[in-house]
């Protein structure tokens, strides 16, 4: 399933009990490495990360 939305948040977001499925992925940009994986996973029927 394509990821269809991306969350902005802070440290709150990262214990969110609705997402399910979820998995880290580390992601190399042009800028550099982010300062944490992006966190991938199922909420309400459809595929974010955050």
């Amino acid at each position: 399933m394509t990821i269809s939305i991306g969350i902005i948040g802070g440290s709150g977001l990262y214990d969110m009990s609705e997402l399910t499925e979820r998995e880290e992925r580390r992601v190399d940009t042009p800028f550099g490495e982010p300062s944490a994986p992006y966190v991938i996973g199922t909420l309400r029927g459809r595929r974010v990360a955050f």
